[in-house]
């Protein structure tokens, strides 16, 4: 039966964590276990309004890390044909400057997650 576990994620927050224990772990071609970093917040566009005030920019937030897949089975217990993927989330984009203000950096990409498989002696 399919089966959906999505962790939580916030802007610019890790991607979560899946455990997976089980003597026997089958992911069907179309199958996917994945954790994904959050996108990184854009930063905010200044606004002089009427002033001629220079105002710069708000950096970008950075992205979050991938978060971690573990999967624990018995020796050759996991058949995989479909996808595992540990993605980092992208940074988000710099605010623009007004009045002269300088354009400012964005937000830089998050850390690649951990993959693991592991085996154990499995349940009776």
């Amino acid at each position: 039966f399919p089966a959906i576990i999505r962790p939580s994620f916030t802007l610019g927050g890790s991607g979560g964590s899946i455990f997976i224990i089980a003597n026997y772990v089958t992911i069907q071609q179309s199958g996917t276990v994945a954790t994904s970093g959050g996108i990184g917040g854009d930063g905010g566009n200044s606004n002089s309004g009427m002033l001629m005030v220079i105002y710069d920019g708000g950096h970008g937030g950075g992205g979050g890390s991938g978060g971690f897949v573990s999967i624990q089975t018995v020796v050759n217990g996991l058949s995989n044909s479909g996808t595992t993927a540990v993605s980092s989330g992208s940074g988000g984009s710099g605010g623009a400057g007004s009045g002269g203000g300088v354009n400012v950096l964005a937000g830089t990409q998050g850390a690649q997650g951990n993959f693991s498989i592991s085996t154990f002696a499995g349940f009776n």
